[in-house]
């Protein structure tokens, strides 16, 4: 998690409590989704839609803590750890990558 539950509590009545803000502090987040979308009239009642989605367009990437208190982004200070996976998401990357999803709608 990004902050510790037990550092908040409820303000007495009548107070804003002890925060500052900003009072939760990780990295910059920053995601832009976009989705297109296009109508085709097949007489009738019959229409199809062909629609795009896609997800992190401009593939940010999204930097998580560790369980732990380091907040530091990981990178090797410009080296390769291993070249032979250069440009391969590792497997249990979960977290900043772009997806990407088409669908046919046919309504009747």
């Amino acid at each position: 998690f990004l902050f510790n539950n037990s550092c908040f509590a409820a303000p007495s009545p009548g107070h804003n409590g002890n925060y500052i803000l900003p009072y939760l502090k990780a990295q910059p987040y920053w995601n832009v989704d976009l989705s297109l979308f296009k109508n085709f009239n097949l007489g009738g009642a019959k229409k199809l839609q062909l629609r795009s989605s896609a997800y992190n367009v401009l593939n940010h990437a999204i930097a998580f803590p560790d369980v732990g208190t380091n907040l530091t982004l990981k990178f090797d200070h410009g080296k390769l750890a291993n070249p032979n996976d250069f440009g391969r998401l590792p497997e249990d990357n979960k977290f900043g990558r772009r997806i990407i999803q088409l669908a046919l709608r046919f309504t009747f």
